[in-house]
């Protein structure tokens, strides 16, 4: 089970336990249980099920700062032994689409008794906090070791920033000709249970290979509307014609491309402009 307990007088922040556990809110009295204020934010994770992340975006749309910690099933190379899961997966991309701060134990917390294998499935999640330790502590008996949270509340992240996945689909698809055998057997239940693993393997392994990750650091860039309109239109013709390999669609999208191009480019010349003409000498706007 998870219980938090509070170690500063805040309520500014929400702290939310992950697993077979309760939601609880930040209680002023030191050491003292938080208790559970509304049902609306519960969910949970178990052994089979895959994380819905829009429940943990419920969550932490709720304050502006906030801590999930627990068990959540998840295993990733970036905190645990071993090969990543689907939980692992899904919850790596989503900490680094939003933001988010992983804070997870140097050590492994889950010792299955059935399988020689170990793994860290306990961890946390932190939203606008930039500093934090995970303690394990290996004093129970149980297949599951505690870990203890250390987090400095009054520490924000300096500046938001993203990481954005580029796919190059043509490298993709030559990865996947070359790797995925042709009709494999499958004659017994055991069979296609490795052909599936075996097919599901080449496709996770063909995007990892396939993608790069580029960082964007600092504000984001406030475009208008239509700049905006037009964006989603291109990617949606592009992704058209990755599925279809429709040559107009990719002609399309390449004259849309430059029309964005040429928009912006014009966006950012008149709001030079509009700089230049508010500068006044007078209040000292110029040396600002």
């Amino acid at each position: 089970g998870f219980v938090p307990f509070g170690r500063n007088r805040i309520r500014s922040f929400l702290l939310v336990g992950i697993g077979s556990v309760r939601s609880f809110w930040s209680e002023s009295d030191p050491f003292v249980p938080f208790e559970d204020p509304d049902p609306r934010i519960r969910f949970g994770v178990n052994d089979t099920s895959l994380i819905d992340t829009q429940d943990l975006n419920n969550v932490f749309n709720l304050s502006l700062k906030g801590i999930a910690v627990g068990d959540f099933n998840a295993k990733h190379p970036a905190w645990s032994q071993g090969r990543s899961n689907s939980n692992g997966s899904i919850i790596h991309n989503h900490i680094a689409n939003n933001n988010l701060v992983l804070l997870a134990p140097l050590e492994t917390t889950h010792f299955p008794y059935h399988h020689p294998s170990s793994s860290t499935l306990d961890f946390g999640i932190m939203k606008n906090f930039s500093t934090g330790n995970a303690i394990y502590i290996n004093d129970l008996s149980s297949d599951h070791n505690p870990v203890a949270f250390d987090i400095n509340i009054n520490s924000n992240l300096s500046s938001s920033s993203k990481n954005i996945n580029i796919t190059n689909w043509k490298t993709f698809c030559e990865l996947i000709h070359n790797s995925i055998p042709g009709n494999p057997k499958m004659d017994t239940e055991a069979e296609i249970d490795e052909a599936i693993q075996i097919f599901t393997c080449c496709i996770t392994s063909a995007i990892n290979l396939s993608t790069r990750t580029k960082v964007i650091s600092g504000p984001f860039r406030q475009l208008p509307k239509e700049i905006l309109s037009k964006i989603k239109i291109k990617n949606r013709l592009r992704k058209l014609y990755q599925i279809t390999f429709f040559p107009p669609y990719k002609r399309k999208a390449y004259k849309l491309q430059k029309e964005i191009q040429k928009d912006i480019e014009t966006y950012d010349n008149n709001r030079w402009k509009e700089t230049i003409m508010d500068i006044n000498p007078e209040d000292n706007t110029s040396t600002k």
